[in-house]
């Protein structure tokens, strides 16, 4: 391999930075849209576990 056809250190770096970049971008994206969902996310989440708990909230303590 031949010294021209290696990247130094300092390419490499800035590639992971623009990668880096890219990725909390798109995760801040995502984010930015689902927020407005959290209610019926949350609700499809949480269904199964309201199902399974007891009609009144508490166990009767006699």
């Amino acid at each position: 391999m031949a010294v021209e056809d290696t990247q130094p250190l300092i390419s490499h770096l800035i590639e992971l930075r623009k990668r880096l970049l890219n990725s909390i971008i798109c995760v801040l994206a995502v984010f930015v849209v689902l927020v407005f969902f959290a209610n019926d996310i949350y609700q499809l989440v949480s269904a199964p576990l309201l199902k399974q708990l007891p009609a009144g909230g508490e166990h009767d303590r006699h």
